[in-house]
This record gives structure tokens, sequence and C-alpha cells, in this order.
């Protein structure tokens, strides 16, 4: 993405400060993915259904990670998330199916659904960080609208050991469900 654009015949560059709504929304061929430090936000379902971004870079300029912003980056396996996020918003990462491993920010909140059926096994900053919210289903792997749903045939998520901050304020109904493995 780059920093700046000029329109076709003009000497006038523009700088770019936001990724809209929907902007690459099933951009499927889109594999990776370097933002500017000129990026101050990044607005819902801007990469929505992404199948093929495996990697994204984040700058320090962005404070929150909108709704949908990533859902269904089937191919996105690791992102470290910069500490000047605050907030990962509802279903942020949802159907991110190959994500693996995430570095959460030390101070952000994180939303309902935030990371809902993701395969995530390795995540630091919970044990580390000034969380201090965490939303219901956060990190669960299969939960409808009518309540929750057995996990005898789906994958559980592989959590074994959780440390938490001493800062954690909330944690909300269901944020750990299916994490069958936790001891």
């Amino acid at each position: 993405i780059p920093e700046s654009v000029s329109p076709e015949n003009s000497s006038i560059n523009y700088t770019v400060t936001t990724i809209g709504n929907l902007a690459f929304d099933n951009c499927v061929y889109i594999t990776n993915i370097t933002i500017p430090n000129t990026i101050t936000k990044i607005e819902k379902n801007a990469f929505k259904k992404c199948k093929g971004l495996s990697s994204i870079t984040l700058p320090n300029t962005i404070t929150s990670i909108d709704s949908n912003t990533f859902h269904s980056c089937e191919s996105l396996t690791t992102i470290n998330i910069p500490n000047t996020i605050t907030n990962i918003s509802h279903q942020a990462f949802a159907y991110c199916t190959s994500l693996n491993s995430i570095t959460l920010p030390e101070n952000a909140t994180i939303a309902i659904d935030a990371f809902y059926n993701t395969g995530i096994t390795t995540f630091t900053g919970l044990d580390t960080g000034s969380v201090e919210y965490i939303g219901e289903y956060a990190f669960t792997t299969l939960v409808s609208s009518t309540g929750y749903i057995s996990y005898a045939s789906y994958r559980a998520i592989p959590f074994t050991t959780l440390n938490f901050n001493s800062n954690i304020k909330t944690i909300k109904e269901g944020a750990f469900a299916g994490c069958n493995n936790l001891t």
C-alpha cells in the first residue's frame, strides 16, 4: 500500500491515511501486505475474505482493528499486533483458520468473537501485558447464535496452559469455550 497517491496528470500528492470499508474484500490473490506508517485507520471488512493473505505488517500508527477486518483470511498464519492497538473488535480475525500464533498488544480490549474459529496454538500478551477485558467467545472455535455447540466432532483449541496478567478485570462468557486441552 503506497504512502501517497497522485491523480493522473497531477503534481499533487495525497497522503494515504485510511484503508476503507471493504477496500480489499475478497481479493483472493493478495498474499502479503505491508501497511505504511501513514495509515492511521483500517476500517471494518478491509481485508475480509483475502483467502491468500498469509502475512501482514501493521504499523504502530494504528490504534484499533475494526470488526471483520481480517475475517476469513484463511492463509494468515501469524500476526504481531503492535502495542499501539487498544481495541480488537468483533470477529476481527474470525475464521482465520490457519492463524496459529499471535502476539497481543499490551493494553488491548478483545471484543466478542475476535479470534472465533482460528487455529491459534500460541499467543503471548495475556501474561505480560495490561489486557483488562476479554469479550464473549473471544477465543472460541465454534459457537452458534443459539448458544454453545458440542465440540465432540470439532477440533478444540489446543491451549494447554494460560497465564494471565494481574490487570485482567473481565473475562466474559465462553471466552475460552472449547479449550478442551487446558490443564
